[in-house]
Parts: structure tokens; C-alpha cells; sequence
């Protein structure tokens, strides 16, 4: 956890429109990822909120640890928001409303996929943990597009409620996180 509460150094260049509204930029190194995927695993009290319309096997990052929360959320602000605000200028950045990690095919009483949905936030996002599994790619059909060519530690942010559906198909084997 002490590596996951370090300053994150800034991204790599390569923040570009993959599809219409829709970001991608290098992120979090692969090793962050793998950190970040350990930590939730050692927390181990995955969980899931019936309530939500879209319920998924996850863990908040702030139940993990309230400074890991916290390190995202000073990562993101110094990182990304700026960029989101080129794009959108009208991005009001008031801070992370939640975070967690969520896994799909790495436990068999686990959902092996995520339904279609929209979230509900201004601007979502999503960064892949981890490689070593087969299907799980993050799709959204109205723009045409997928993370499945995304490297582990690309963030992937949309305009979110009604414009980006999205969902993750089945995973066949391994674990997506």
C-alpha cells in the first residue's frame, strides 16, 4: 500500500480522442496497477451494493485505505482534470464522488461481466489493472468503441448519464480488474 500512496509522476504524452467524447491517456504504470489489484485483493471484502442498478463485485478505494482515496483524488486533479477541461470546458471539477475496484471472472461466485448501463456523473472513468484474461472488453456500442487495445494503466474518460452506455462482455477465463 506505502508505493500506492506515493505522488504519482506526471503521465506519459498520449492523451487522445479514441472515439466521439471519448479520452484515453497512459496513466498509472503497470506496477501501480498491480499494486492497486493486490491491495484490494488483501482487503478482500468484495462486495455488492444490491441497490445499485448495476451491482458488481467491487471494493472502495476508500475502505482500502482513506489515503488512497485521497492520492487518487489529488492525481486525477493535477493530472487529468486539466485535460478533461480542454475538452470540455464546462467540466466543473468538484472532486471524486466514488472509486472502486471492480473484478469480473476472478471469483465464481463473481458477475462475469457488466451489464449496458450509464453512470451518474458528469464525467466517468475507467483504467484497466490488469492483463491475463480473455474477454471483459469495456465496450460502448454508440461510439463504436472498446478498450480492448488499451495497455494496463490507460484511463478511459467519457461524458457520462445519457450520451456513453456502456458494459463489459463475459470474461471466458482469468480475471479483469
Amino acid at each position: 500500500l506505502g508505493r500506492l500512496l506515493d505522488p504519482m509522476p506526471a503521465p506519459q504524452p498520449g492523451w487522445r480522442e479514441v472515439a466521439p467524447e471519448l479520452l484515453r491517456m497512459p496513466f498509472w504504470s503497470p506496477e501501480r496497477c498491480a499494486d492497486l489489484v493486490a491491495a484490494a485483493e488483501c482487503y478482500g471484502d468484495w462486495g455488492r451494493d444490491e441497490s445499485d442498478p448495476v451491482p458488481g463485485d467491487e471494493v472502495p478505494l476508500g475502505s482500502i485505505s482513506p489515503a488512497l482515496f485521497a492520492r487518487l483524488e489529488a492525481d486525477l486533479g493535477a493530472h487529468v482534470v486539466p485535460r478533461l477541461q480542454e475538452q470540455w470546458p464546462y467540466f466543473g471539477w468538484a472532486g471524486v464522488f466514488d472509486a472502486f475496484v471492480i473484478r469480473y471472472g476472478a471469483d465464481p461466485d463473481a458477475p462475469d461481466h457488466l451489464p449496458m448501463h450509464h453512470d451518474v456523473a458528469q464525467v466517468s472513468a475507467s483504467v484497466r489493472l490488469n492483463d491475463g484474461y480473455e474477454g471483459g472488453t469495456l465496450h460502448f456500442p454508440r461510439q463504436g468503441c472498446a478498450n480492448d487495445d488499451a495497455a494496463v494503466g490507460d484511463l478511459l474518460a467519457w461524458p457520462s448519464l445519457v450520451t456513453h452506455p456502456h458494459g463489459a462482455e463475459p470474461v471466458r477465463a482469468g480475471g479483469r480488474y
